[in-house]
């Protein structure tokens, strides 16, 4: 089952007004997300829709097979997720 936690980003846009702006135009990612159990069915949609959002998802899970992910996901969001190996 997948687990969404919130991580603290490394950039922020702090003004309120103009930062959908900033990521609607690419100039940078407003959250950064930690998904445990990234790899199998649920998590992988999950990943997708966080880097349709702008988001920068951290795949945290055991299985190194990247199957699931490269169904739902293009080649060009697979660049933007990082990806760390390990058990809960």
């Amino acid at each position: 089952v997948a687990k969404i936690l919130a991580v603290r980003p490394r950039r922020v846009e702090r003004r309120a007004s103009g930062a959908r702006e900033a990521l609607a135009r690419g100039s940078g990612r407003l959250e950064s997300f930690f998904v445990t159990g990234a790899q199998g069915c649920i998590g992988a949609w999950v990943v997708r829709k966080l880097l349709q959002r702008g988001a920068e998802p951290w795949v945290f899970d055991a299985s190194e097979d990247r199957r699931r992910l490269r169904l739902v996901c293009t080649d060009a969001e697979l660049e933007r997720v990082r990806f760390v190996r390990g058990d809960v």
